[in-house]
């Protein structure tokens, strides 16, 4: 029943006069305090007092202006504020909060307050302190934007190569289970690999190879013979400073074979994966298609990515989506 037509009720049994305030009370739930409060409401305001008002619930205890400074705060990082690691916690959010603010946080109140913020429960990504972040500011805000307005009118198709080993060992993602039903993924305990090579373009093509032993300058190569015997096109290649992209082989075939400058190669900034959009092909077989996939054989591995490039390769859209990350940034969203 609308509360407003049921307050309005019990105003009409009040007016009747047929029945007590403690016996209206007890036909209704309600208690007989009550009962008498909306009808001094009526007296006193008429229907406009039995309008049911939402609760405004307690004043915030930080203001809108010290809201707003708290993610400001929390971007300096954990370690600024004398704690060990780069975690934040809900504790330490509110440690950080009592001598900025002068007022205390439940832990509980503390997730809640992060979540109205846009404050989210993230994994760390990994950067090596070797990386130069000139060289990367370079490549985002000179080398890219040219090699984007220069490779189409040039006939050119652009391709992402990357390399990854694809393990025995399966991808522990967490899923969903029942309370106290912990799933069991049953494994040899074994490192013995696949090696696999793919390259994408932003038009959402992906070309893949897949061997037992590791990668060379060689195989290498012959990956990108292999891609040449597949379009007529020029080639750009981008990818890493790996040794095998810098190999001696590499450079034979593009003085011997290349003379035509058919294929062009460019290198990525140094320990910059974010950069190179074949890395989320990566992320999305281990995370996705072969997340807690048990192998016992490198046949039965082979199987299964080739099972998961298969689906992979026939979704152009998801793989052109890949260049739409914010790292990558060769296809603007």
């Amino acid at each position: 029943m609308d509360k407003f037509y049921r307050n309005r009720c019990i105003i009409n049994l009040c007016q009747t006069g047929q029945l007590t305030q403690a016996q209206i009370a007890q036909s209704m739930e309600i208690s007989q305090g009550r009962v008498s409060q909306l009808y001094g409401q009526f007296q006193e305001a008429g229907e406009a007092g039995l309008v049911v008002k939402k609760a405004t619930g307690a004043p915030p205890k930080l203001t809108t202006e010290q809201r707003a400074q708290l993610p400001e705060l929390l971007s300096k990082g954990a370690e600024h504020y004398g704690f060990e690691g780069e975690v934040w916690t809900r504790l330490r959010v509110g440690e950080v909060i009592k001598p900025h603010f002068g007022v205390h946080y439940e832990v509980a109140t503390i997730g809640l307050l992060l979540k109205q913020l846009g404050v989210t429960l993230q994994k760390p990504t990994l950067c090596s302190y070797r990386q130069n972040l000139a060289r990367v500011a370079q490549w985002q805000e000179e080398i890219l934007p040219e090699l984007k307005t220069t490779a189409e009118p040039e006939n050119q198709l652009v391709f992402y190569v990357d390399e990854s080993a694809f393990y025995l060992l399966p991808q522990v993602r967490k899923t969903w289970a029942p309370v106290g039903q912990t799933p069991i993924l049953t494994e040899g305990c074994q490192y013995t690999h696949l090696s696999v090579i793919s390259a994408i373009s932003p038009r959402g093509d992906i070309y893949y190879q897949i061997q037992e032993s590791s990668y060379t300058g060689s195989a290498v190569t012959q990956f990108i013979r292999d891609l040449l015997g597949l379009t007529s096109h020029q080639l750009h290649l981008i990818w890493d400073g790996a040794s095998i992209h810098r190999s001696q082989e590499v450079k034979d075939f593009l003085r011997t074979e290349n003379q035509d400058g058919r294929v062009q190669l460019t290198l990525l900034p140094a320990y910059s994966p974010q950069l190179n959009a074949a890395e989320q092909v990566w992320a999305w077989l281990k995370g996705g298609e072969l997340k807690n996939v048990c192998c016992k054989t490198l046949e039965e591995l082979t199987q299964k990515v080739q099972q998961a490039f298969s689906k992979l390769t026939d979704q152009t859209e998801i793989i052109r989506n890949f260049f739409t990350h914010p790292e990558v940034d060769f296809i603007k969203n």
